[in-house]
This record gives C-alpha cells, structure tokens and sequence, in this order.
C-alpha cells in the first residue's frame, strides 16, 4: 500500500513539473517559429533576387572603371527591403476578443501575457495600478469593469515604452474616436428596430449647471440603446415642443420602426403623446409601468394604519445606526446583517427596509433585552425608552407585517418592469393580475384596509395603466393566455378584441393584410394549422419566453401573425433606462468636473452609458435565468414575510422554554403604544402629490425633521430625562 502511494504521489510531482514548463516550453516554440518565419522571409528574398537575375530586360552590367555605374549596379540589384515579421502578436487576440473569452462560461483563464512571468514581476506591475487608484481616489470597483481588463490588456501587448495619452488626446481626439467606434453597435441595434420594432423613452433632468437637459433611448429585444441628450434650457417644456423632439427622434430611428413611446405620467408628456399619436397613426403611446408602481407603493405608505409606525421603524434604524457602539451590537446579533436595504426608489427602500427588519426582528428583541443594552445609558434616555418600546410592541410587528403583505406583491412586479434586459410587455397583465388576487388573498379578514389598497389600486393603475398593447400582448402569450382560455373564456375573447383592435391600428387600412393576420390569429387560439398544433409547439408555451416562442414558431404560412406578435411581445414597459442614463451624466457632471460643456458632456455619458449596458446584457446572456426577472414562478410569493399562516415558535433565549408570545402577553408595552398619543408621529412622512424620485434617500437620513439629535455615546445630550424632540 505504501508502494502504491509514493508511486502516486511521484506521478503528481511529475504533473506538476510539466504544468510549471508549460509557460517555457511555449516561450520556446514562439521563438522557434519566429526563426522559421525569418528563414521563409529569406527564402523569398533569394527566389526574389534570382528572377531579377535572369530577367531579359535587365540592364547592362557595370563596365570596370566606372565608379557611379558600380553603384548604380549595386542600388539597383539589392532587394526592397522587408519588414521582419512577429509571431507573437499575429496568435494574440484583441484585447475585448480575450476579455469575452475569459468571461465566457466554462472559459479557463488562460492568458498568453503571463507567460514566462513570475508572480513577483506581476505584484510590481499591479502595485502601480492600485497607486494610481490609490492617488486618484477611484472606486475599487472600477477593476471589475471589463473596460479595465481591456485597458491592462492592451497595455501587456503593447509592452514596455508605452507613451501615455496627453491631455489633448484624452479630452478630445479619442473621445471622438470611441463614439465612432460604437457604430457597430448601433448597427446591431439598428438591425433589431427594423426587425422587432422599437420603444422610443424620454425623460428630463437639470443638470449642476441648471441645464435642462432631455435624453432619448431606444429599447428592443437587443437591448437599450442611448441616442443622445437635448439642451433644452431656453425652451418651454410644454407638449408642443417635447411633440416636436419625440418626432424628430423618431424620424432618426425610422418611423415604422418606432412601435411605442413611453415616458412618465406628466401631463406634457401625455398631451405630447396624444398629438404623436394623432400624426403617426401607428403609433401608440404609453405610461412607464415603474413610475405607476412606485406611486402605488407611496400611496400604501399613506395608509393611517402604516404610515405612523413607518416613521417609528425610521426612528429605530435611525436610533441603531447613530450609535456605534450600538449598531456594532446591532451587526453581531443579526450576523453581519444590515437594517437599511437601499432600493432604487425612495418606497421601495421603504418596504425592503421594513422587510429587512422582520427578517432580524428576533435579533432586535434579544439585542434590547441583552446586559449590554440594560447597563448601556442609552436605556435610560427618553429616546432609548422609545425604541424599546417600538421594538418590544406586538403592534409594531403586526403592522410591518401587514405592510410586507401590502407591499411584497408590488415590489414584485416593480422588479419585472424595471429592467430593461428582458421585454417585459407580455408579462405585465398578468403580473398585476396576480398581484390583485394576492393582496385579496392577504386581507380577506380586514375588509377596511382591503378596500383602501383596491381603491390605490385603481386609481393608479385600472385609470392610468390599461393600455390595449398591454392586452393584446397577453393575447400572444401563449405561457398565460391558453390557461386563461380554459378557465375565464369571456376574458380570453376580451383579449382576443383588443388584439383585434391593436392590428387594424398597426395595419393601418391595410384591409387585406388584417383579414390574413386575423385566420391566423384563430389558428392560434383554436391551436390547429402545422405551425400552432405540434407537439414541440405545445410543449415549448411554458419552456420558452413568448418572445423566443415566437423566434421558434409561426413561420411560413403564420410569418403575417408571427411579425406582428414580435413587435408586441418584444416591447418594455417601463422608461427606467432613462432614469439610469441620468445617473450617468451624475457621475461625469460631478462637482469636479462642472465645466463640462453639453456637446462633452453628451459625447462621454454616450460612450459611458452604452460600453457598461453592453457589458450587462452579455453578462445576463451568459447567466441566463439565474437573475432573470420575468419568469413569475422563479418569485416566491408565499414566504414567511407574507404568509400569515407560517408561524415559528421563538424563545427569548436558547437556554430556556420562554418564548416571545408569553412575553407579549405579560408585557404592557403594545397596550402603552396603542393608547399614546404621537402627535409628532406624521414627520417624516413624504407630502402629498404626486411625487416621484427615482434615487432614493437612506432611510437613516429621511426623515425631514429629525426626532433625534446626534447624541453619541460620550456627550452631555445622552442624559436621563432627555426629551427625545
């Protein structure tokens, strides 16, 4: 036995020998086929000479004595001279050629610039990369960027001696040089618009200058492309003028291309619109989907029953995380957890931080109930006495609760619509379907708090958010719309009209072309006819998305009805792209750099905007469902934040059988709270409108008086008695 193990361990020495020889042995084989191309070089040199030797037409040779007619002999009998070839760099990819393939699945990160190159060699060269970081303040997440794997990429095979750009040349001459290197790009996207159709989204921003700047994206079943931003700064924002920017874009795009326009709900963007539609009679026009839900869950936050304990779960994170040594406490019982989860709107940080505190609520209570909170003088102050009480209520949790319940649902189909990846149109209807049900579902027993998110509910959605596309897009989704035809058949012939309506819109009298879309339309309904009625066909309604169910079906003689149903089902729902192309102009109109002119400003956030989406796109290509949003299955609707029935058993401590229920059944601190009454219980609260930001706050500094001054643990304010106003 023992023989056999040294006889095994030699065979991985010897594996291992070989594996540090390959970087050498390749070395040696690149200098060896530069030999050889040297030598094929000189070969045609000599065959080069030889048949100017024998050439008929060759001059005379030189006569003896005659100096200038040797050297004219010599000049013009010695070859051209030939540029001596490399190997090396004609095997090297380009540099955005070798980052794909790293990143690519399955890829092993095999790069030929480490060859022959020591681990102390690379610590010198990347000790001068994190210098420059390190004196620049650069974020250290800009090395994840794949910019930056091309960047050190280029460099390795440029090699030693590389001039570092000018001023010049980085502000001006490459700036101009990656634009027109994203031509290949819009080319693709292009190709797309033609072939899917196309969502036009706008939306406006002041800039650090108080420019009034417009921006223009385009979004297809590709992706999200930026076309450009508008200085709009001396011109009235009214419908007649956004009208007139919307058409011209459209006209840059190609008309027939441009499917939909989608824009937030303001009333210049409605009645620009409206005189779109009016012009292109194809045309439709809709309200961003996210703008709508973002509403809704600001109005929930409204709600009397929420909107008071809402402020006080602020004033316990906001409590936590003003205290350091608290909040250190604070991380250890919920194992590194954080209060706060930043969402990308202000209420929907709102709700993930409510959330989030339910998930740790058990780690709160034992935190207040701890030696280190009873000996600490934070709870002996008015404040700490407050947050104790908060965080000991029965109440309290009963009403985050309920504000989960409220809001999980909403967040769910925020998260559909706010992406761009993936066209979220065919999904949309019956998203907010089930949404409806859930909520109906979760307060069933509390018919007062159900009537009022039903009436949220149609006030801002039913009145803004029924669009026809919308219907005719569940129409061609064959995942939801077969189901709704075997059990609500009178809903599935609603959907059938309003698709009926949307083709005779996008026909545009072309009679004969509707009546063909229309027998094929039955075809799909009825599933029969060789594209609708195979087994594969059948099969693929729940494997597929409908775009790709589409891509895959409905050629030949259903190719009327399958165009048709790309331009629907590829379409977004929601103009959130705009939103981050705004924080891209943020980053590079910074205090720093708020010199910038538009034509620069538009020209970087152009290039920065478009290089990072691309990035993206291919990296949820690569990912696949693992973070795609659109299929509703992979959302867990029922979970123990939502469900009313998952009830756990929690003891106060490991050690003994006490639990919290017989806690809060001896305490008085849920009575105490229920009966106080919190005049100051409403700052805080967000004023009324419609008000709507798309960059959220942290909940820690929101609230717009503070209840809490900044009482660390080591000044005078942190007294007994201390009024915590």
């Amino acid at each position: 036995m023992g023989a056999q193990s040294q006889k095994i361990h030699r065979g991985e020495r010897c594996k291992e020998r070989k594996r540090k020889d390959i970087p050498a042995m390749f070395a040696v084989l690149l200098a060896v086929a530069e030999v050889f191309v040297s030598w094929l070089q000189g070969t045609e040199e000599l065959i080069w000479q030889a048949s100017q030797a024998s050439c008929t037409s060759a001059p005379p040779v030189a006569s003896s004595g005659t100096a200038s007619k040797k050297r004219a002999a010599a000049a013009f009998f010695k070859p051209a001279p030939t540029k001596q070839l490399k190997i090396a760099p004609l095997l090297l990819k380009s540099p955005e050629e070798l980052v794909r393939l790293r990143h690519a699945p399955g890829a092993k990160q095999l790069s030929l610039y480490r060859s022959g190159k020591s681990d102390a060699e690379r610590n010198v060269a990347v000790k001068y990369i994190c210098k420059f970081l390190y004196d620049n303040a650069i974020a250290f997440n800009v090395v994840n960027s794949r910019s930056f794997e091309e960047m050190v990429e280029a460099i390795g095979q440029y090699g030693h001696g590389l001039k570092p750009p000018s001023y010049y040349e980085a502000s001006d001459k490459y700036i101009k040089e990656a634009v027109s290197d994203l031509s290949d790009m819009r080319k693709k996207h292009e190709l797309a618009w033609r072939t899917y159709g196309c969502t036009l989204m706008s939306d406006a921003w002041s800039d650090m200058k108080q420019r009034h700047l417009v921006n223009f994206l385009v979004n297809s079943p590709e992706g999200t492309f930026f076309l450009g931003s508008v200085n709009a700064s001396s011109e009235t924002h009214d419908a007649a003028y956004l009208a007139g920017l919307l058409g011209q874009k459209m006209e840059e795009i190609g008309v027939d291309n441009v499917v939909q326009i989608c824009t937030d709900n303001g009333s210049n963007y409605k009645a620009a619109g409206r005189m779109l539609m009016e012009k292109y009679p194809k045309l439709y026009w809709t309200p961003c989907a996210a703008h709508c839900l973002d509403l809704m869950l600001e109005d929930i936050a409204k709600i009397d029953r929420f909107k008071d304990w809402i402020v006080k779960a602020k004033r316990v994170t906001t409590f936590v995380y003003r205290h350091l040594k608290l909040l250190d406490k604070m991380r250890e019982y919920t194992g590194g957890n954080e209060l706060v989860r930043p969402a990308a709107t202000r209420f929907g940080t709102t709700f993930y931080t409510l959330q989030s505190m339910h998930k740790n609520k058990e780690a709160l209570r034992k935190l207040f109930v701890s030696d280190f909170w009873t000996k600490n003088k934070l709870a002996k102050t008015e404040t700490g006495k407050h947050v104790y009480e908060v965080v000991m209520s029965m109440t309290f949790w009963n009403v985050v609760e309920d504000c989960i319940r409220a809001s999980h649902p909403v967040l769910i189909v925020l998260r559909l619509v706010d992406g761009d990846e993936n066209p979220a149109m065919p999904q949309l209807t019956a998203a907010m379907e089930m949404c409806k049900n859930k909520l109906n579902e979760s307060f069933s027993r509390k018919p007062p708090l159900l009537e009022k998110l039903m009436q949220i509910f149609r006030k801002r959605w039913d009145d803004q958010m029924m669009q026809k596309l919308h219907g005719a897009a569940l129409f061609l989704n064959p995942d939801r719309f077969f189901d709704i035809m075997e059990n609500d058949p009178d809903y599935a012939q609603t959907l059938r009209m309003i698709f009926n309506q949307v083709v005779t819109k996008m026909m545009d009298g072309d009679e004969e072309m509707i009546a063909t879309i229309d027998v094929l339309a039955d075809d799909y309904q009825q599933v029969r006819g060789d594209c609708f009625d195979t087994k594969i066909t059948i099969n693929g309604r729940k494997r597929k998305s409908p775009l790709d169910w589409w891509k895959s079906n409905g050629g030949g003689q259903a190719l009327p009805l399958t165009k048709v149903a790309r331009r629907i089902v590829g379409l977004c729902t929601s103009a959130s792209a705009c939103e981050r192309n705004w924080s891209t102009f943020g980053r590079i109109h910074s205090k720093k750099r708020n010199k910038l002119g538009h034509p620069k400003l538009d020209d970087l956030s152009y290039i920065s905007f478009n290089s990072k989406i691309q990035g993206r796109f291919a990296r949820l290509h690569h990912e696949g469902n693992k973070v795609n949003p659109l299929f509703l299955e992979e959302f867990q609707w029922d979970n123990e934040w939502v469900d009313k029935d998952a009830e756990v058993v929690q003891r106060v401590h490991e050690e003994d059988d006490l639990t919290w229920d017989q806690v809060d059944a001896a305490a008085t601190t849920s009575i105490s709270l229920v009966r106080r009454n919190q005049t100051r219980g409403g700052r805080g609260v967000p004023s009324g409108g419609n008000f709507y930001t798309r960059r959220a706050p942290d909940i820690v500094d929101e609230l717009d008086q503070d209840p809490f001054i900044c009482d660390d643990e080591d000044v005078d304010d942190d007294v007994v008695g201390a009024d915590y106003t």
